[in-house]
């Protein structure tokens, strides 16, 4: 599977809150897109603390990761995030989300997954864990709000390189005024 990533801070800021995880084990990937909740310095040590506690229990269930990351991150600002499990031996995908993250499969069934309202640290909801089939070559895109939701069905994903794909979206797509990131895999 290949990867295209592309983020940015806020417009005027060196901190980026928006970050993410990749995760290639035993025939599956973990794919983690984490928003620290406000912008700056505090924004970017909520994220970075979240990517360890994934990093120490990515094996897990999504459940189980994010109740490690809930409790990891009681004393910062929090997070919203997404993960995507990917299992190639069995080809299925598991998706969990909490917070504005987007996260979709193009495909010849396109699947936009629904993450749940609350934020990690604070006030973790019951994590809804969705699994679908999964195809080689599907088009994982997962992004944050700092990338207009314009971009649900960018046609060009399917025929463009997946680091290609990401920059063109962040040009076109992402906000100024707010941390972004946005990950295509293939």
């Amino acid at each position: 599977m290949k990867f295209g990533i592309a983020t940015h801070p806020m417009s005027g800021n060196k901190y980026n809150g928006d970050m993410c995880l990749v995760k290639e084990f035993d025939h599956k990937v973990l794919i983690a897109l984490i928003d620290g909740l406000g912008h700056g310095e505090l924004a970017a040590v909520a994220s970075s603390r979240c990517m360890k506690s994934i990093e120490e229990h990515y094996g897990m269930g999504l459940k189980e990761i994010f109740t490690y990351c809930d409790i990891e991150l009681r004393k910062t600002n929090g997070v919203v995030m997404g993960i995507m499990f990917i299992d190639f031996e069995h080809s299925t995908l598991s998706y969990a989300g909490v917070g504005n993250i987007s996260a979709s499969v193009i495909s010849s069934k396109p699947i936009h997954f629904i993450s749940r309202d609350g934020i990690v640290g604070y006030k973790l909801p019951k994590i809804k864990e969705y699994r679908h089939p999964y195809t080689t070559g599907d088009t994982i895109l997962m992004y944050s709000d700092g990338i207009s939701s314009n971009v649900t069905q960018h046609p060009a994903l399917l025929k463009k390189d997946v680091q290609e794909a990401a920059d063109d979206i962040m040009n076109l797509y992402g906000k100024d005024e707010d941390d972004a990131i946005v990950i295509v895999a293939r």
